[in-house]
């Protein structure tokens, strides 16, 4: 009965879709510009480079390096030193990085199953560049924003670390090998972070665009039946990067915490990409569902809180640009040096280069 009911389902979604593909197709087209636009500008300049460098990090003694001054915070979050560089890379490489290094770790054995869906709680969060650069300065051109940002980020990972502790166990190893983590050679440590974050890359532009090409279509469909605040705050739950780009026609009291809110929460399409990233690894996502509404709301509190010391200036000029197009920017110069630093390390540290032989005359 449940395969039976399953393929109903399957096969109703499956026409509906072909039946949207026929009648819409210049909405879905618009949202397929859309998607494609985000991801071209926004997702990709902001994502890929610390996907890569993140993923050396962790793999490396680098990683446990940046970590040790972070030793002290293990107590606080009732983990084991070793793992606090997951919650540090998370931080700094965004949605993606810390469910993906907690999936690599669990299926090397290195932490347990258990362990790693609560640490999810905690080390599942908005990357600096998007929260700076992306929304702070593109969309509300102000730095001031962009710090508010950061800060109100970083005391929701902390607060959620701190409760999400109650009743947890110290994580353990599956097994003593996986303690020490095999560090391969240097190119090849490269070559399989950069083919690692292309698969995530392509899962996460894959969701954002399938979620921008229903988003005209939920939009219009929501707006019918509930006032647009509403109808502009649920897209915005669906996929973060909608939700914020329509902020200056939403008519939100406090934009600010209104991103904060969408930035957070993530929306549904980060958490089925999340899901994929996960798959196989044995990890629960119900703990993450479980504490994303404190995270969420702790995070819009204290924004909500810190933009009362913002200036009046700023909203003024946000209201401002309400008749202009947002243009998403994420570049950051660091990243892209770091990029050059590992391209020289595979040029020059290859062990046995497997299509570049050089002979001697």
């Amino acid at each position: 009965m449940k395969r039976i009911l399953s393929g109903i389902l399957i096969g109703v979604v499956s026409y509906s879709a072909i039946f949207l593909l026929l009648f819409f197709s210049k909405e879905i087209t618009q949202g397929i510009q859309n998607g494609i636009d985000i991801c071209l500008s926004l997702m990709i300049p902001s994502t890929f480079l610390f996907l890569i460098l993140t993923d050396i990090l962790s793999r490396s003694r680098a990683g446990r390096v940046l970590a040790r001054p972070f030793s002290f915070l293990s107590k606080i979050f009732k983990i084991r030193p070793c793992d606090i560089d997951i919650v540090i890379l998370s931080l700094i490489g965004g949605y993606p990085v810390g469910a993906r290094i907690l999936a690599d770790r669990v299926k090397s054995g290195m932490i347990d199953h258990r362990s790693a869906s609560r640490m999810l709680a905690f080390c599942v969060n908005s990357s600096p560049a998007f929260l700076y650069t992306g929304v702070g300065i593109s969309i509300f051109h102000s730095a001031a924003v962009g710090i508010i940002f950061l800060l109100s980020s970083l005391l929701a990972c902390f607060i959620t670390g701190i409760f999400s502790r109650i009743g947890a166990f110290y994580p353990k190893a599956v097994n003593s090998k996986g303690q020490e983590q095999h560090i391969p050679a240097p190119s090849v440590l490269l070559f399989s972070s950069v083919q690692k974050s292309i698969y995530s890359m392509s899962i996460i532009c894959g969701f954002v665009i399938l979620f921008s090409t229903c988003m005209p279509l939920i939009s219009s469909f929501l707006s019918g039946f509930l006032p647009f605040e509403l109808s502009s705050c649920l897209c915005g739950l669906l996929e973060v990067c909608s939700g914020c780009s329509s902020l200056f026609t939403s008519g939100f009291q406090n934009p600010v915490a209104a991103a904060m809110l969408f930035s957070s929460f993530g929306g549904i399409c980060v958490f089925f990409q999340i899901g994929a990233i996960l798959h196989g690894s044995g990890i629960s996502m119900r703990f993450l569902l479980l504490w994303r509404v404190f995270y969420t709301a702790t995070a819009t509190g204290f924004t909500a809180l810190l933009s009362r010391f913002l200036p009046q200036e700023i909203l003024s000029a946000f209201s401002s640009f309400s008749d202009t197009e947002t243009v998403f920017s994420a570049i950051s110069p660091l990243a892209l040096g770091a990029l050059f630093c590992c391209i020289i390390l595979l040029l020059f540290f290859s062990i046995h280069p497997a299509t570049i032989k050089i002979k001697k005359q």
